[in-house]
This record gives structure tokens, sequence and C-alpha cells, in this order.
């Protein structure tokens, strides 16, 4: 009996730890997580972060359908750049496809904390119907090279079609509604 008490505890201790480890959890996630826009739209998405202290870089990969969105450019966020320091980031070509986002970003000196934004990241809606953005891998890294590997949230862009406009000048607005 005894040995089955201690058994019992020691699940429960371990369960109690599991919850505390994921309770703090840091979150890696696209913001909004569902974005609607027109065929031809420019549009920026968000990737955020609800913690982490003592980032000293971070990798982000997303995967897209090159079909519906097309990439243009990605910009580091404040994490990155509200420590003040010096930082370096860079888009990977060479060894992602044309249908992801691989975001490698470090500081230089010093580290950043979050919460925040990680990157900005600008899509062309060039077709309609929809485009998961989905997490492929995020990799954070401490100022002693110290591992975390965060939960990762994936999001989806739906593209509609482009909505027909008829020109009209001022003027004929004007007298229109006087």
């Amino acid at each position: 009996m005894p040995l089955r008490r201690l058994a019992l505890a020691g699940v429960l201790i371990l369960a109690g730890l599991l919850a505390a480890a994921r309770a703090g959890a840091i979150t890696v996630e696209v913001s909004p997580p569902d974005t609607t826009v027109h065929q031809g739209d420019t549009l920026t998405v968000r990737v955020v972060t609800d913690g982490g202290s003592d980032l000293k870089g971070y990798q982000l990969v997303y995967s897209f359908d090159s079909n519906h969105l097309q990439l243009i450019d990605v910009l580091p966020g404040d994490v990155l750049t509200g420590s003040g320091g010096q930082y370096a980031d860079f888009l990977v070509p060479d060894a992602a496809p044309t249908d992801s986002v691989w975001f490698d970003a470090a500081c230089l000196d010093g580290t950043s904390a979050g919460p925040g934004v990680l990157m900005f990241v600008r899509f062309k809606a060039i077709a309609t119907g929809w485009s998961p953005l989905t997490c492929e891998h995020v990799d954070f890294r401490d100022s002693q090279n110290a591992q975390t590997l965060p939960d990762c949230l994936s999001g989806e862009v739906h593209i509609g079609a482009p909505v027909p406009v008829r020109r009209t000048s001022w003027g004929t607005l004007k007298s229109r509604y006087r």
C-alpha cells in the first residue's frame, strides 16, 4: 500500500510540474489570426509573442499558399528593434521555397524580451480563395544559446474578388446628396 501512495504522489507531483511549466509557456502567433482582403490588396500580418526574456535571437518559418499570396517583404518588430541596441535580421531566400517566409534575427549587443511583435510580413493578394499561414518552425535562443521552442499558432488569409467601383467625381457626389 505505501508503494502505491508513493507512486500516486509521484504522478501528482509530475502532473503539477507539467501544468506549471505549461502555464508559463511562450506562444508565437499570427495576429490577427484571420484576415480578409480583396484580390490586388497589399496586407501586413504581424507575428507576435506573449513572452520571453533574455532573447538573443530567433528564427521563424511560416508557409503560405503562393497561388494566392505573394511575399513582398519582412520587417523586424519591436521585440528586436525596441531594445535600442544593434541587431541583424534577414530573410533566408536560399533555403526557403517560394511559398514560405524564413526569418532570422539576433541582437548584436545585449538581449531583448517579449511580449511584442517579432516580425511584420507584407503580402500581395494575387488570387481569390484562402491561404493558410502555417507555422512550420519557431526557435528562440537566449544569451547562453539555450534553445526554447515556443508554442506556435497559425493563421489564414481569405481573399475575395475585387470590388468594382464606378468612376464619379466629387462634384457629382456633392450634387447628389444636397
